[in-house]
């Protein structure tokens, strides 16, 4: 009831609401500050028991958060249009596929393997084409390469991998495969090879948790350095900077979110878009997704619950032990062939 009382007075006191705009800025920087007598527009009464500093400084945050905009503010993401979700920036990190592991299991791996008979390796593109409501999917068979469970033979042509094979006769299920694949999968790279999943994992031990923003800035901005290996030590000084300095981010108002942006871009060679940094329907934000769901798989280290990507406590030496264990698996052929996992 007192939110919806201050949200009423906001929509019709400019005054009021350029203070509670100047508290969402302040609570974004966590430098919420009050007085013994008074929080600013809002005068309150307590029981003498009660710390009046920490309960004002409560409510302030609460009312940064509940009546940041005026009623009726609609964010930019439900009016983004379908050519306006491609993504600013050029970037090194992708994950191995825009897809649910659920959706890449049901709707491109398994179709594409009832087409395949265990005993014979080679088969032409035409025979392991996929077709939905009429349509060809025309994603199905290079989504099986890129899990290594099929490799281009000649032109047009398909092979089974040792890996394919093993999978087609229930030698390995598709969690397990999953689990196996992630932290060897490479992307080529005009500097090299990358590896998302084990960069991903050996940023999460330096920072422990990661929510959107700071993951746009740091991780999925993340280039090769003058001795051709990932930036790593960028990535998690750039992340450690911006979760220090604006540590309510999620909550800023659309008042304050342009000034918030221009500030954040100065963590960036070239800077984001807002689309890209305040929507979550840009490239940016389903790469977030998608890595938080794809290394969900490794349940016993790592939390996602769509806002915060983090791994558990005392999980660390798991999350050593894994990369030691996939590191000589790492080149394609292993990818193809090996199964380490168990």
């Amino acid at each position: 009831a007192l939110f919806n009382l201050i949200q009423a007075l906001r929509d019709h006191d400019k005054e009021l609401a350029e203070w509670i705009d100047g508290i969402n800025q302040a609570a974004v920087r966590g430098k919420i500050k009050t007085t013994k007598t008074e929080i600013g527009k809002i005068k309150i009464i307590i029981p003498d028991e009660l710390d009046y500093e920490d309960f004002a400084s409560s409510l302030m945050i609460k009312i940064a958060e509940v009546n940041k905009n005026p009623t009726g503010t609609t964010g930019i993401g439900s009016k983004l249009g379908k050519t306006e979700r491609k993504g600013s920036f050029t970037r090194i990190f992708k994950t191995l596929c825009d897809y649910t592991l659920d959706v890449l299991e049901n709707n491109l791996v398994n179709p594409t393997f009832e087409k395949i008979h265990p005993a014979v390796k080679i088969y032409q593109k035409d025979a392991l084409e996929v077709e939905k409501d009429g349509k060809i999917n025309h994603n199905n068979i290079s989504h099986c390469v890129r899990l290594g469970l099929l490799r281009k033979a000649e032109k047009r042509s398909y092979e089974l991998t040792g890996l394919g094979h093993l999978y087609k006769v229930g030698g390995i299920d598709f969690g397990t495969l999953i689990k196996n694949q992630l932290l060897t999968y490479a992307q080529a790279t005009d500097n090299g090879l990358f590896y998302p999943y084990r960069l991903s994992l050996e940023f999460l031990l330096k920072v422990r948790e990661i929510s959107f923003i700071p993951f746009a800035y740091s991780l999925f901005s993340i280039q090769f350095n003058d001795n051709g290996t990932p930036d790593i030590e960028t990535a998690v000084s750039v992340a450690q900077a911006i979760i220090q300095e604006y540590p309510s981010i999620a909550i800023t108002s659309e008042t304050n979110k342009a000034e918030i942006l221009t500030e954040l871009n100065e963590h960036h060679p070239t800077g984001f878009n807002y689309n890209d940094i305040w929507t979550d329907r840009t490239t940016t934000g389903n790469q977030f997704r998608y890595l938080g769901r794809h290394l969900q798989v490794y349940d016993d280290i790592i939390e996602f619950d769509f806002k915060t990507l983090k791994i558990k406590s005392d999980s660390d030496q798991k999350i050593l032990d894994l990369l030691d264990k996939s590191k000589d698996a790492v080149d394609r052929k292993s990818y193809e062939e090996k199964i380490w996992i168990v």
